[in-house]
């Protein structure tokens, strides 16, 4: 049965334009190329290109990319890879040249993996030079996860394109993610140069994207909130855009080879990939991909052009049917092996490398050498090839093959260099959170061409090779005391106790305590919980760091909270391991410092005992003193959030404030909050000292501490009226009406009554008549 799938990944104007709005974008994204110095915004708002450690490579400096600024220059240019038409774009065809099980298409060549959810995909390639034409001419190089599948049309992918019109040619890298047009990156391309890029998923909607110019020395990455889909399929592809709404002309692009095929960190299988094939309207081939090796990684080259026009072989002669070898002639001996080729060319000095040695004459080879040494196995698959395993050695040395022909001559082509094994004298931080992305920094020997930085068992995310004595990398996510170790060609570096990073735990605060606290601060607050790393730590309230953090143990921090507003906050720790989970168990509440509005009575005795009723806001029931002056009140009792009775204590004869302390802290002191302390009244004389029984006799009093509107005169047990508080020492009182004999004068104001002395004695008599 026929299948169809639809394409997802056409490339196509935004704006519709035809050839001259396509050249313009490219002139205009390699004529603006940046400095690697210079700062600058290369995406939307979904994605911000920074500078990032690479997989397996290391560019000669990276390109340092702010995390902000304007968006990018409006995309007027092709979008390179836009949503597919209706139009069938991927067909299976076992005719033409194309092998069953494989397919064609009208703008892409190249390999595609097909499976369930790729969640990486990196590749390798060299950009294509074209020649300079009058006419328009595209050939665009990249790699990409999803697009393949009709039922899976996102597609998010990354590469270059090369262009030529109007006798000039442009050179690019771009990223994309569809169906938003193809944005470009404003860094220089030129056509020889090697370009390395990853596509990573980090999490269900979040992708991690990289290009590196290797011979430039420049890298952008980023990360971008992208829903892929199933992402059900991962390729390698050379395509021809479309301009105008139309596919573009193809241009010549000779060959390009896509090297380092890795589909989720594991090196790609040859089986595991269906090659598509390019056709034009005709259904002739226009460009094909070759069989993917792995001499020493997956690879394939794209070729331009037809199966077959390539130069072929020449022929081979044979000897006719029937032919007889005259008599008494002798076979000529056979010409000794040559070598054009050995791959890879460097290895461990502990031997155990395969190499594939290339030239011609191998067959009946007898000894395959490494220098003096011979091969610790090899085996003849063809005249032209063998696959030997490299002795242990040192330096550079010549690959020979021995035949019964002779042993092939030195030359440059046979060179293989042994590396030395690297080591690892440091990293640094040594440890980091148990989900990863702490970026460490490796020192050692001997790091040039590391192929992997694992973390204990697990690969590094990326890393970048900054010189054989220094590689960056960040840390997968792990668990525990792990080894960090380099592999290269030379082997593995050993794990010592230089090489550990610890993965520590994210800490957990299970209870604070006191829980509340004044908003000014100062409350110094233990937490208690778990993973608290000394030296490392901070605590937050909210969002304020608190001051004065003693780790006084792994399980327990000392901090001062910082100043806050009235409300409950989250106390937080956080440590290399990351940050605990604010939970109800973490709360602190900021109490707002109490305010006195008034106080009545504002007056009292000094032996205390007033109860007098404070007015005001923030009282809290339960944690609330009142002091008068410096002494605390008794029989203290907050009826409400504005409202307090306390009683007076004992004091001296003046004003003191009246101050409420909360949590919240001590209200301040102000004209409103005053009360006065009086001293007892004092009579020192009574004039007239007699007066008749019937009253109404006026008298003077003098003496001290009288107090105007709140004193009370008594003849004896009576009260006196028309009292007149003339002075704090003079008082006028009309006598009431008496009994024969001699009272005691007093006078009762708020801070109490005068003790009577004969100095107060007031004589009722009878009048003569």
């Amino acid at each position: 049965m026929e299948r169809t799938v639809r394409s997802r990944s056409r490339a196509r104007f935004a704006a519709l334009l035809a050839v001259a709005a396509a050249v313009a974008w490219l002139a205009d994204a390699s004529a603006s190329g940046a400095s690697p110095d210079v700062h600058r915004a290369l995406t939307r708002t979904a994605l911000r290109l920074r500078s990032a450690p690479m997989p397996t490579l290391g560019s000669k400096k990276a390109v340092r990319l702010p995390t902000s600024g304007p968006p990018p220059v409006p995309d007027e240019g092709p979008d390179l890879n836009a949503r597919g038409g209706s139009s069938r774009q991927f067909e299976t065809d076992a005719g033409g040249g194309v092998a069953g099980g494989d397919v064609t298409s009208k703008n892409w060549s190249g390999q595609i993996d097909t499976g369930t959810s790729f969640t990486a995909v990196v590749g390798e390639w060299t950009v294509p030079a074209v020649e300079n034409s009058t006419s328009a001419k595209f050939v665009a190089n990249w790699i990409g996860i999803g697009g393949y599948e009709s039922s899976n049309p996102e597609l998010i992918q990354t590469g270059t394109i090369s262009a030529t019109t109007g006798g000039s040619t442009t050179y690019v890298a771009w990223y994309e993610l569809l169906p938003a047009t193809a944005t470009k990156i404003r860094d220089p391309v030129s056509p020889g140069d090697t370009m390395l890029a990853k596509i990573e998923q980090k999490s269900t909607d979040l992708w991690f994207i990289s290009i590196e110019d290797v011979t430039e020395g420049w890298t952008a990455t980023g990360t971008v909130t992208y829903t892929a889909g199933s992402a059900s399929s991962a390729e390698w592809i050379t395509e021809r855009p479309t301009v105008g709404g139309h596919f573009s002309t193809l241009a010549d692009f000779g060959s390009v080879r896509f090297h380092d095929l890795l589909v989720g960190g594991t090196e790609v299988s040859s089986t595991d990939l269906t090659a598509a094939y390019m056709a034009d309207t005709t259904g002739q081939i226009i460009a094909y991909p070759g069989k993917v090796t792995a001499a020493t990684t997956a690879n394939f080259t794209d070729y331009y052009g037809a199966p077959g026009t390539s130069t072929p072989p020449p022929p081979t002669t044979t000897t006719p049917p029937n032919s007889t070898t005259p008599p008494n002639s002798t076979t000529p001996p056979s010409a000794a092996p040559t070598l054009t080729g050995v791959v890879p060319s460097s290895g461990s000095a502990t031997g155990g490398t395969e190499v594939v040695i290339t030239g011609t004459g191998f067959t009946g080879a007898s000894s395959v050498y490494f220098g003096p040494a011979r091969a610790a196995g090899f085996r003849v698959t063809s005249s032209t090839r063998i696959t030997a395993t490299s002795p242990a050695g040192t330096g550079t040395v010549n690959v020979q093959v021995a035949t019964p022909g002779g042993t092939s001559a030195t030359t440059g082509g046979d060179e293989f260099s042994y590396l030395a094994m690297p080591t690892v004298s440091s990293v640094s931080p040594t440890a980091g959170p148990a989900s990863g992305h702490t970026v460490v920094t490796i020192a050692g020997t001997n790091l040039t061409g590391a192929l992997t930085v694992d973390f204990g068992a697990t690969r590094a995310a990326t890393f970048r090779v900054s010189s054989p004595t220094r590689i960056t990398a960040t840390a997968p996510a792990g668990t525990g005391d792990v080894a960090v170790t380099v592999v290269t060609r030379g082997g593995t570096s050993a794990a010592t106790d230089a090489d550990g990073f610890t993965y520590l735990a994210v800490p957990t605060a299970s209870s604070v305590s006191p829980t509340v606290g004044p908003a000014s601060g100062h409350t110094v607050v233990t937490i208690t919980g778990a993973n608290f790393v000394d030296g490392a730590t901070t605590v937050r309230f909210g969002t304020k760091s608190a001051t004065h953090v003693t780790v006084v143990s792994s399980t327990r921090i000392a901090a001062m909270s910082p100043v806050g507003t009235s409300g409950s906050v989250g106390v937080s720790v956080t440590t290399t391991g990351g940050t605990s989970v604010v939970s109800p168990a973490d709360l602190f509440k900021y109490v707002a410092a109490p305010r006195v509005a008034s106080v009545s009575p504002r007056v009292g005795p000094l032996r205390g005992h007033t109860v007098v009723t404070i007015t005001g806001a923030n009282f809290v029931d339960g944690a609330t003193t009142v002091r008068f002056g410096t002494k605390s009140a008794t029989h203290v009792t907050v009826v409400s959030y504005t409202r307090i009775t306390a009683m007076s204590p004992v004091g001296t004869s003046g004003s003191v404030g009246v101050s409420v302390t909360t949590t919240g802290g001590t209200s301040v002191v102000s004209p409103a909050d005053l009360f006065q302390y009086l001293a007892a009244p004092r009579v020192a004389s009574v004039s007239p000292r007699v007066g008749p029984l019937r009253g109404h006799t006026v008298v003077t009093i003098t003496g001290a501490n009288f107090v105007d509107g709140a004193s009370t005169v008594r003849f004896g047990t009576k009260s006196a009226t028309h009292v007149t508080v003339v002075s704090s020492t003079r008082i006028t009182a009309m006598s009431p009406v008496g009994t024969t004999g001699s009272v005691g004068v007093s006078v009762t104001t708020t801070g109490g009554t005068s003790v009577v002395s004969p100095a107060d004695l007031f004589q009722y008599v009878n009048p003569k008549i």
